[in-house]
Parts: C-alpha cells; structure tokens; sequence
C-alpha cells in the first residue's frame, strides 16, 4: 500500500514482474531443485485438492473423459501414446498401463525395482514423442493379460480420477495369435463395457508422425451409428482443441435407410447440433438394403473369417456391418482421420468373428478409431 501511494507507476510495474516470473515458473514445470520445502507444499496441495473432489457431484454437465491406455512398454507403442495425447484438453487423467507375466511372489523377483524400472508411476518423456507427454504409468505382474489388465480396469487412477474409458490399440496380428490371445483381446473389451466403461480401439495412428508436433489438415469423418450416450460426439470436438486437429473440419456422417428416414434425421440431428453447439457439417448416407454386400467384400471377410457365422440374427449383423464398411471406404477414404462405432463384443460372438469385423472396417483406411461409449450420457443442452 505504501508503495502505491509513493509511485504507483513503480508499484504497477513490480506486481506485473513478479506475477510474470510465477507465471513462468508455474507453467513451465522446469527440474528445479529447491529444496524439500516446496516438494512438500506440493504434494499437500495435490492431497488436499483430491479429497476435496469428493464433495462434487457427478453429472452430465461436468463429465470428463478420462482414459487408460493399455500400452505396454511405451518404447514399443510409440504411435497409441502420441494419440492418446490429444486428448489432454479434456483436462481428464490418462493412464498408460502395462501388463507383464509373471509372478510377484518369486523369490528372485523385486517389487521395488520392477516399479522403479517402470518409471515408478509416472510416464517420462521418451524418443519420438514430443516434450511435453505427461501422464500416469501404471504396471502390474499377473499370470496373462486378461486378469492384468482387469486388475487395472478396477484400480487404476484414485478418487473422482478414475478412468471411464479404455484405450487399447487394435491388434494387428491377430490373424497368426492363438485362440487364448484372442480371448483375452476381446475379453478385456467385454470387461471394460461390464464395468460401463467407454471403449476406443485405435489404429493405423502411427501413420502420424508424433514427435514433430504435426498440425494436422484435412477432415475428420464420424460415423455415428449407434446412439452410446453421445461419447463419440463428444470426442472428436475434444481433439480438435488439441493443435493436432485444430485445423481439421468434423463431418458427421448419418446411416439412413430410406429417404423418409434420411430427411428426419438430417432434422433432428441438424437441431441437435445446433443445441450442443457443435459446429459438425452433416452428411447422410444412404443405405437402401443393409444386407445386400458386393461379392468382393463377402470374400474379403470369409478369406479372415474361418469359422461358420451361423444363420440368423448373427449372420444379418455381420452383413449389415460388412455393408456399412463399404460405405465407409467410399465416403472416408479420403479424411485425415475417422471415427466410428465399433460392433458390439456379444458373448455369443466368437472371438474370431469379431476381430474380422474390426479388421474389414478398418483395414487400407486412414488412422482410424473404433470406440463405442457405455450408453450413459454424456452430453447435455438442459441448464439444470
């Protein structure tokens, strides 16, 4: 106060510098080492900060998406973490989980270096990612990836920072894996929804090259078939406030039967948007018999596809998808990336059966993600 009343242009001046080095040094995040002082008020900030989550409620308006990464070593799934990386503006916790075989209670094995070995909680920067590639690295010893990784699907993150969505890479040699392997692939995708989590399957993301910070053009289609709770709405607007897909323009594609149908969707979906205010170009795609596929893409399927379908509801599915995929690679083939509905992992549905679906959709196609949310809402246009 003194100050100001003596030369307030001198004071002015002061507060502006030294609000100017906290800036710095808050947003920066530079290795410092000052002493066990300010390590300490950390950490007590950061306590303090997650018990004092517990008195918000949860509801739609304030939803974050909030992920686990199965990556595995992180040198090795350089292209998944890059990707997974675009989603920080939703301001949710990631965390990069890593399963290994194995058993803890081995009299030559060491818990602490094991954990210390893998970066002890946090991932670190590495080679060919930018910088700045902050997130939680988790890693547990079980007898498969199965159990792994559903020890990290109840216990990864803390608090209100848990994750509700799975991030697992698709699986691109599935063909040569075993019947186990693609078990326990699909199974980990059938334990997420039991535990209504969202689910993203990318791939075809290490086409990107992530550690120079790309700026990427183009447009990003989303297909959205299946109304899950509007997380795959959501998302894409989430990663166009990252740099990487600032630039790009979001298409939202509408599957219609009919013309009639086609027409009140292309309404009520157009007042939606408006509603959520999202600014997605709209587009519908017409698709007069579900059913009816070209011959080339039935043999496409069955070439991947060796066991018997059946007949029935399991077969009309699978040829609806199979027209679907059609579709998307005469409207999407161009775009810089896609998004789209995944099928559903039913448990009458073999593993086999459905790895092939993943496989006809997405193969030849630009980086792509597969995802399918939980069917809770998580979009909103109502203020209370």
């Amino acid at each position: 106060m003194i100050m100001f009343m003596i030369d307030y242009i001198s004071a002015l001046a002061a507060v502006a510098i030294g609000y100017g080095i906290w800036w710095y040094i808050d947003q920066s995040d530079i290795e410092s080492s000052w002493g066990s002082a300010q390590e300490a008020r950390n950490y007590v900030s950061a306590y303090r900060g997650l018990l004092k989550l517990r008195l918000d409620k949860t509801h739609v308006k304030n939803f974050r998406p909030a992920f686990l990464v199965l990556c595995g070593k992180v040198e090795k799934h350089i292209g998944l973490i890059g990707f997974a990386q675009t989603f920080r503006k939703s301001y949710g916790p990631i965390v990069y989980g890593n399963v290994a075989t194995g058993d803890f209670r081995e009299k030559t094995f060491n818990i602490q270096t094991f954990r210390e070995h893998y970066n002890d909680g946090y991932l670190l920067p590495v080679e060919g990612l930018p910088a700045k590639t902050y997130g939680f690295y988790e890693s547990v010893i079980s007898k498969d990836f199965r159990h792994g990784s559903q020890m990290l699907l109840q216990l990864a993150g803390m608090g209100r920072l848990k994750p509700n969505t799975l991030m697992i890479g698709f699986k691109e040699k599935w063909v040569s894996a075993s019947e186990k392997e693609l078990q326990d692939y699909v199974g980990t995708i059938q334990d997420a929804f039991r535990m209504k989590m969202g689910v993203v399957v990318p791939r075809n993301v290490e086409q990107i090259q992530w550690g120079t910070c790309p700026e990427l053009e183009g447009r990003i289609d989303v297909w959205w078939l299946i109304d899950d709770g509007g997380l795959t709405v959501l998302l894409p607007h989430i990663m166009k406030m990252h740099k990487a897909w600032a630039k790009c323009d979001v298409r939202l594609m509408i599957v219609c039967e009919s013309a009639h149908a086609e027409m009140q969707q292309y309404i009520h979906l157009t007042e939606l948007m408006a509603k959520l205010r999202l600014s997605y170009k709209l587009e519908c795609v017409d698709v007069e018999d579900s059913t009816s596929c070209k011959p080339d893409t039935i043999t496409a399927f069955s070439r991947i596809c060796t066991v018997d379908i059946g007949e029935g509801k399991a077969l009309h599915r699978v040829k609806r998808w199979l027209k679907v995929s059609e579709k998307l690679k005469e409207k999407s083939s161009d775009a810089a990336l896609v998004v789209m509905n995944m099928p559903f992992p039913r448990t009458d549905l073999n593993p086999l059966v459905y790895m092939s679906l993943l496989d006809i959709l997405s193969r030849d196609m630009p980086p792509m993600m597969l995802m399918r949310g939980n069917n809770q809402n998580v979009l909103t246009f109502y203020c209370e």
